[in-house]
């Protein structure tokens, strides 16, 4: 799965754009979901939920460029341009672009992007899996698929994004030694929790996305806090 942002402040083109990449996307069966922003602020707020960028590199208030070095500097992630001033090519070039695609010939130059760019996140997700040693066999999984991890009956029960459960064998110590550089936090003796799947912290708990609530201890609390905010800056 594919978590793609399309920012263009020209609405009907943002439309158009959105429909054309869609169909890109279904003919090379990829599978994805698609956020589109009028204006780079609103784009820079939810940051940390894609994968990759088709960013429009004039637009008012923020520039292309502007958002671009914010991407670099914070939140790395693959930056495709969208514009219809080709001058704008070597300018945009210090901003390492991944693609450059000229709107007037968008139908000859997206399928190609498109199918780098999955190419591309394919292979940093083999990067990013885990082997896991469950009760039904070994299994790789991608770490970003992973919600938490808990204690439960002396295993390891690994819940996924698309609500499966894993029984896995082992200690949580060590998962979280593990996975602690992929953005996991501890946030309680029983609880191993992806940092990117929460949406709030509360006095003793931690609000996960989909609003289910993980404990978390009074003593973690401070640390978890502070890898969090950590975590949604890009440190």
């Amino acid at each position: 799965m594919i978590h793609i942002a399309v920012c263009d402040d020209e609405s009907v083109f943002l439309k158009t754009f959105q429909n054309t990449l869609e169909k890109q996307l279904k003919l090379l069966d990829i599978k994805f979901v698609i956020n589109c922003y009028s204006a780079g602020r609103e784009f820079l707020k939810e940051i940390t939920s894609f994968d990759a960028v088709f960013l429009d590199i004039d637009m008012p208030e923020m520039s292309g460029m502007e958002i671009a070095k914010y991407i670099n500097e914070n939140h790395p992630m693959p930056i495709l341009f969208l514009t219809a001033h080709d001058e704008l090519v070597y300018s945009s070039i210090q901003f390492q672009p991944f693609r450059f695609i000229r709107k007037d010939y968008i139908d000859s130059e997206l399928e190609e992007a498109v199918y780098a760019l999955n190419e591309h996140i394919c292979m940093q997700a083999q990067n990013r899996s885990v082997y896991l040693h469950t009760s039904t066999g070994d299994i790789t999984m991608n770490v970003e698929d992973i919600k938490y991890a808990e204690i439960y009956n002396h295993s390891i029960m690994i819940h996924t994004l698309e609500d499966e459960v894993f029984t896995c064998y082992g200690k949580l110590s060590d998962y979280e030694k593990q996975w602690e550089k992929f953005g996991f936090i501890r946030t309680h003796k029983s609880y191993l929790v992806n940092g990117r799947c929460i949406y709030s912290i509360r006095e003793n708990a931690v609000v996960l996305d989909d609003g289910k609530e993980i404990l978390l201890s009074r003593r973690r609390k401070a640390a978890v806090r502070k890898k969090f905010e950590a975590l949604m800056r890009g440190v």
